[in-house]
């Protein structure tokens, strides 16, 4: 991409509050037959809220 370089239009300051879920309706893995499932891939996330900062 030879020399193209990223530039900063705006800027933002602010919170979000990101909650991390577990779908009960998808698929789980079945931990008795497989004690070392990894339940990692099941997390979902959405956005609870955003606040900006002002001063």
């Amino acid at each position: 991409m030879g020399g193209r370089k990223d530039q900063t239009l705006s800027e933002a300051r602010g919170s979000s509050l990101i909650e991390r879920y577990i779908d009960p309706n998808g698929p789980l893995p079945d931990f008795a037959k497989e004690p070392d499932a990894n339940l990692d891939v099941s997390y979902k996330f959405r956005v609870v809220g955003t606040k900006k900062f002002a001063p």
